[in-house]
């Protein structure tokens, strides 16, 4: 007789011989699932167009227009509450931040007029951090044998004389005793640069926060 659920019908089936159509029969085969679309475009575009209204109206305003007791609406206010930042704090400099530290980035009501905002973007002047960087810098190799260093205000060249020297070290063994081993090291000359090596050293500088 034929399937009434596949449609699919024989006189006869081995099942030592006949294979079943793995499309039919395939035990792990997954039925589509209806899944919910959120669509949270009309909402955003809402709650932008209320800012600086008090918050307090637009809830209100939420609640007459949708009914929070059914799914759909609840559903909605839901969201609308991820969207806003509703409990934060204003730093002196007059920038909200939550009640942990972090930035918002996104609405939030003011604490104090209770109004919905958007906060201002954080505007960051790129030449003034890149010269901040720059001036940080207390290091730099400016070829394979010498690099330059900045100690308090003033630049040192560093320079390998390409010549070794054999001195003194004194460590420790196990047991705490100290014992004098001779070593190799390099000998490095040290130099104040003047005014035009500190130009090349900032030039340097430059081009490596360039690339």
């Amino acid at each position: 007789m034929r399937n009434l659920k596949t449609g699919w019908s024989t006189r006869r089936y081995d099942p030592d011989e006949d294979v079943a159509d793995p499309g039919v029969f395939a035990l792990n085969r997954k039925a589509p699932r209806k899944e919910f679309s959120d669509r949270l475009g009309p909402l955003r575009r809402y709650l932008d167009s209320q800012v600086g209204r008090p918050w307090s109206k637009i809830e209100g305003d939420f609640r007459k227009a949708l009914d929070t007791r059914t799914v759909i609406g609840r559903h909605l206010w839901d969201h609308a509450l991820r969207e806003v930042e509703l409990q934060c704090r204003m730093t002196p400099d007059g920038r909200p931040v939550t009640l942990r530290g972090y930035p918002v980035r996104h609405l939030y009501v003011h604490p104090r007029t209770g109004l919905l905002l958007r906060p201002n973007p954080i505007r960051i002047d790129e030449h003034r951090a890149r010269q901040k960087r720059m001036a940080d810098v207390k290091k730099i190799n400016l070829n394979a044998r010498t690099r330059a260093e900045k100690e308090g205000d003033l630049w040192f060249h560093f320079i390998d004389t390409g010549r070794t020297e054999e001195f003194v070290e004194i460590r420790k063994d196990r047991t705490g005793r100290k014992i004098a081993t001779l070593a190799t090291r390099a000998v490095i000359r040290k130099k104040q640069a003047n005014t035009e090596e500190v130009r090349r050293i900032r030039a340097a500088i430059e081009a490596a926060e360039l690339r």
